[in-house]
């Protein structure tokens, strides 16, 4: 590990600048590569949402089902099925028909993205749900409109002046909505037993394209636990649909890949070049070829590993969470699932560049370390 180490010293010694550069181009790497996935993904989930117009699913119900059955299916949907939801919409039988919108990650409520941004921005509610609200089931209401025979103004100006039983308890009417003619609620506040109106059916909106393999574990998740009771339309998934745009980003990825591989090769040939002297006195001092070639192999793997995971976690940190503020169509289970496929792309193509130029320096060029 000295040697290794040692060896590491000589080439920054040799030449400050190419050898941070080849740090910094290590470094950037996985950056640039991570990043060009989510802006492709992103694209490719816009397109297909856009033009296959699978950026929702709508279950059918055969008969009501429970608030309880409902949960136990959405609890055993996968991490990338969870979190490609964006909203679930869907009307409860009570006194009366009463709305809802929500998501449910881990186990939990969260307010419905797709409800919130579509009703604050359109005008369609004089004040709508918190994210705390809808976790903990406050017990908090929007009236409909007409309800009470109010103008815009008013209903603004008689927020949180009323109540509305639902279910024996008392909900604050915290504002107004024009949106339909029924009371909207935290579903975390119904009870258990609370039967969904099969009328209306489930709807699943999604951040993007629903891909094939959540349309599969939604079928699946929902078929064995509510059997007939669920009506779920079949998909035709085309190749283009399976895949999405898959295989044109990994040619694009191996496209990338190689100009950073390239660049890094080219500077490891001028540190090679650089290092005539220090391998005459590797040769004076018997060392064989498979022991040189270890020597100028393995500082740039170590280099490669270090920079790689350095630039990664830089990514992960302070890139990945605010990149989905304007790449709408991919969320963070998307971008975190390739970073293992983007290292091993990535150190596969380096260390064959590495291998086969050493091999050639070493055991093909006639004068190497003369």
């Amino acid at each position: 590990m000295k040697l290794l180490l040692g060896q590491i010293k000589i080439i920054r010694k040799k030449d400050p600048v190419i050898f941070y550069l080849l740090i910094i181009v290590m470094f950037i790497a996985p950056i640039v590569l991570n990043f060009s996935y989510a802006v492709y993904k992103n694209y490719e989930n816009a397109k297909l949402a856009k033009y296959l117009d699978l950026n929702y699913l709508e279950i059918g119900l055969n008969k009501s089902i429970t608030k309880s059955q409902l949960e136990r299916c959405l609890e055993n949907l996968s991490d990338d099925t969870d979190n490609a939801i964006n909203g679930i919409i869907l009307s409860v039988d009570l006194e009366e028909t009463v709305q809802s919108g929500f998501c449910f990650r881990n186990g939990s409520y969260e307010r419905c993205d797709i409800w919130y941004a579509n009703f604050t921005q359109n005008n369609f509610v004089t004040n709508y749900f918190s994210n705390e609200q809808e976790e903990k089931g406050e017990l908090v209401a929007l009236a409909p409109l007409s309800e009470d025979n109010l103008t815009w103004a008013e209903a603004k100006e008689n927020q949180n002046a009323s109540t509305k039983e639902i279910q024996g308890k008392e909900y604050q009417i915290i504002g107004y909505q024009n949106w339909s003619e029924t009371y909207m609620v935290p579903y975390a506040s119904l009870e258990k037993s609370t039967r969904i109106n099969p009328e209306s059916g489930i709807v699943f909106n999604f951040s993007g394209a629903i891909t094939q393999t959540q349309y599969f574990d939604i079928k699946k998740q929902f078929n064995k636990e509510l059997g007939k009771s669920v009506d779920i339309p079949e998909l035709e998934f085309t190749n283009v649909q399976k895949n999405g745009l898959y295989d044109s980003m990994i040619l694009i990825a191996i496209l990338i890949t190689l100009v950073f591989s390239c660049n890094i090769l080219i500077l490891f040939q001028y540190m090679w070049n650089e290092t005539i002297k220090e391998r005459s006195v590797y040769k004076i001092c018997g060392i064989r070829k498979k022991q040189l070639f270890y020597i100028y192999f393995m500082p740039p793997i170590i280099l490669l590993v270090t920079t790689f995971f350095a630039g990664l976690i830089l990514y992960h940190v302070c890139m990945r969470q605010n990149i989905q503020k304007f790449l709408h169509h991919v969320t963070a289970d998307m971008l975190e699932a390739t970073y293992g496929e983007i290292f091993f792309l990535y150190f596969f193509l380096v260390v064959l560049f590495i291998i086969l130029t050493l091999c050639k320096n070493i055991w093909i060029k006639k004068k190497t370390i003369e």
